[in-house]
């Protein structure tokens, strides 16, 4: 009797050798799933533990331009027999769709295994350049294909201003 069990990436059943059913996920296209993706305060990473302080939607600003300190938090979930490019990218955008000139660029290491695996990521950046007012979006990229998108608001604000 085989028993099937439903995964990420599609069925496969559990009496196959680990061989097998690792060929068997590499005949699908699996995607990784993406369980975090924001921009915040500060993002740290204590021996896979991921901390976010402070995930942001509104920012305030006294004056344009402007240098932002912000941090990014991504957490990856692999499945069974899952891989994942080599490359992690972040890029930022204006409001009129115009890239802003900074890109975050990260190796990745995943490792063909067995078990669901993760991959923490913490990265604060320090004077992100910003020179107009509205929603921003900043894109995550594997392998130079987008997978996910965050969007913020950056407000002109006088007083009390909210400066990251």
């Amino acid at each position: 009797m085989l028993v099937w069990t439903t995964c990420g990436t599609g069925f496969i059943p559990e009496t196959f050798s680990a061989e097998t059913r690792s060929i068997f996920y590499q005949n699908f296209d699996a995607i990784m799933n993406i369980e975090l993706f924001t921009l915040c305060d500060g993002a740290f990473n204590y021996n896979g533990k991921l901390t976010i302080v402070g995930t942001l939607s509104n920012v305030g600003v006294s004056e344009i331009p402007a240098r932002l300190n912000i941090g990014v938090g991504v957490k990856l979930r692999l499945d069974p027999f899952e891989t994942v490019g080599n490359k992690l990218g972040i890029m930022f955008y204006n409001p009129d769709g115009t890239k802003i000139p900074i890109d975050v660029n990260v190796d990745l290491d995943s490792k063909l295994t067995e078990e669901i695996s993760y991959i923490a990521l913490a990265v604060n950046i320090q004077g992100l350049p910003i020179n107009q007012l509205g929603l921003h979006n900043a894109k995550l990229l594997l392998e130079e294909k987008e997978v996910a998108q965050y969007s913020f608001k950056l407000e002109q604000k006088d007083g009390n201003v909210n400066e990251l």
